[in-house]
């Protein structure tokens, strides 16, 4: 079996790690797998078994669909990893459907490529979340070495825990910059500093709308939190309106 690596999914994040195994490991030749032109079906998946790691880079509304196509055609050994920005709905998902004969990581880089292409793709201190799912420990063990030799901050960390956390993070940012967005905020000629830095960031993020819409609809801590901050919103705007009244 070929020791090179399959990305299914060459949206703008699967594009991003070849770009990344390209630069930190050109060994090995890496090869994309994507869905045919206005079908679900991913092209040339029964050639699958001929990878010995396999990532999943896909959307998390497309992520079920993908798992159970690859599941088949997945030889004894291979490694499974998804880069999904949601993990308790994933890992369920790969736990249920992979062959029990392959091993199963869940992952989550904290960064992306407007990130990544901001850094000149240094990996240097960014955040990458990895939990092991169903693996052997002194395999995993190795891979988080080797991503901590290229200066990752790798956070070992439950599905469930990353999705309480990251809806207390991730979620209200990329909430925010899309929010601001949609109410067309520009620059002005008497922005503070801060509000320069806010423009920046929505700049960033202001295409991430089905990443925002997906972790909303397949991570229960962002809903609570969505329903959380517009209570907080509405207590505020009562507040605000009261104290203009007295």
């Amino acid at each position: 079996m070929s020791t090179n690596v399959a990305i299914i999914g060459a949206g703008n994040f699967g594009q991003a790690l070849r770009t990344l195994f390209q630069k930190y490991e050109p060994s090995l030749a890496v090869t994309m797998f994507d869905q045919g032109q206005g079908s679900e079906h991913i092209a040339q998946v029964e050639t699958l078994g001929n990878f010995r790691v396999v990532i999943i880079a896909v959307p998390i509304k497309a992520f079920e669909n993908v798992v159970q196509q690859i599941g088949p055609h997945l030889s004894p050994g291979t490694l499974v990893i998804d880069v999904c920005s949601v993990k308790k709905h994933p890992a369920d998902t790969m736990l249920r459907l992979l062959p029990g004969h392959v091993d199963i990581i869940a992952s989550h880089p904290m960064f992306g490529p407007q990130t990544l292409g901001r850094s000149d793709w240094s990996l240097k201190g960014m955040n990458l979340v990895i939990y092991p799912l169903r693996v052997d420990l002194a395999q995993f063990e190795n891979i988080v070495g080797r991503l901590r030799a290229l200066e990752l901050h790798v956070v070992e960390m439950l599905p469930e825990e990353h999705d309480r956390l990251m809806a207390r993070s991730q979620f209200y940012s990329m909430l925010l910059g899309i929010v601001c967005d949609d109410l067309g905020l520009e620059p002005t000629e008497i922005d503070t500093p801060s509000f320069t830095q806010l423009m920046n960031f929505m700049a960033d993020v202001k295409h991430d709308r089905g990443i925002l819409r997906d972790m909303y609809q397949f991570a229960e801590p962002c809903r609570n939190e969505f329903r959380l901050l517009r209570s907080e919103l509405e207590k505020m705007e009562k507040e605000f309106a009261g104290s203009q009244m007295t």
